[in-house]
């Protein structure tokens, strides 16, 4: 900010007084103005912690049926549901959501990656300068400003069987999503944002297939399988805007530059809605051998596990912020992994 030259510049030390809520040096002006005073920046309004079912709840209902379909070969089937409801919000008091926010809109970076590439997004709100950092909070009911929902609904499918001389067989698929609707505006209209503000995942995002094989072998051997296939980690993107990127849209600059010659302020914000975006599935298949040696009134038994048999590297954790690193692996899955065990009994 001071320059190539000034030793205030790269030092990677604020050269401001940060005992000042005003914007100075390399500091902008503080985001509460009620910090270090005496001033309560937070109060609960009475319906937030008294009366009848006054406070957040849940409600669980859940239907099953068990019906046998052969010899040895059994069929379970589950209707899972849970919702819920008083939620709370917070309410800056100090800023009224219909006239202290200027909208801005921004264009999605052209990728071939983003669902939205080169799309004109809207609907991004900065408070007026005049009221950045008034902070007067109430935590209330949020009905007050509208209503919000959160349904989980959830299917289990599962397969139990004999088969052979001793085999088993167990498994099934187990599909569930919460759908999120938060469309209320509580301070800001972004609140409220199209298409952002109700989350609907994918039934894909949340089945997954398991099953467990066992086979007894001759020469008191057995094997064992087991393999399962679940979604894959969600990679809709964020960004970082700065403010030039921000003010010709907003027509001015962010509200938390303050009075600043020059504003380094940015804001993160989706450029997909949550629960848009995932990965491609994640699968892995581990087996086991094992085999038992008796010995009068002792057993020895011996274990060789295979982790990962096909040595697959899915990605568990990536890199969300979009940019040069943007989808870059954060971990994966581990690596082939080989165990010999052994367990002598007495």
């Amino acid at each position: 900010m001071f320059g190539a030259g000034d030793p205030r510049s790269g030092n990677y030390v604020p050269d401001c007084n940060l005992t000042s809520s005003v914007a100075n040096g390399e500091c902008g002006p503080w985001s509460n103005l009620a910090f270090g005073t005496n001033l309560v920046p937070t109060k609960n309004a009475e319906d937030a912690i008294s009366g009848f079912n006054g406070q957040d709840y849940n409600w669980q209902g859940s239907v099953s049926m068990q019906h046998e379909l052969g010899p040895g070969v059994a069929l379970n089937v589950g209707y899972f549901r849970t919702w819920y409801g008083n939620f709370l919000a917070t309410r800056n008091l100090a800023v009224n959501p219909a006239t202290d926010y200027d909208e801005y809109c921004f264009t999605v970076p052209t990728d071939e990656r983003l669902v939205n590439s080169g799309e004109r997004l809207c609907g991004l709100y900065d408070v007026k300068p005049a009221k950045f950092g008034q902070v007067d909070n109430l935590v209330t009911q949020k009905s007050h400003f509208g209503e919000q929902t959160q349904v989980y609904n959830g299917v289990d499918v599962t397969l139990a069987a004999r088969f052979g001389q001793g085999g088993q067989f167990s498994g099934g698929v187990s599909m569930g999503r919460t759908v999120i609707d938060n469309c209320a505006v509580v301070n800001s209209p972004q609140d409220a944002r199209p298409g952002f503000c109700k989350t609907v995942p994918p039934w894909s995002s949340g089945t997954q297939l398991k099953f467990m094989a066992i086979y007894p072998l001759p020469w008191s051997l057995q094997t064992s399988v087991i393999y399962q296939n679940f979604g894959g980690v969600e990679n809709s993107p964020t960004v970082t805007l700065t403010n030039a990127q921000i003010a010709p849209s907003l027509g001015r600059n962010l509200s938390s530059c303050g009075t600043a010659a020059v504003c380094n302020q940015t804001v993160t914000v989706e450029m997909a809605p949550a629960g848009s975006m995932y990965e491609p599935r994640i699968q892995q298949l581990d087996v086991r051998l094992s085999g038992l040696l008796r010995m009068g009134p002792y057993r020895l038994r011996g274990n060789f596990d295979v982790a990962n048999l096909f040595n697959v590297s899915d990605v568990l954790s990536l890199q969300r912020q979009y940019g040069p690193t943007y989808l870059d692996a954060v971990q994966i899955m581990g690596g082939r992994l080989m165990k010999i065990g052994f367990q002598f009994d007495f």
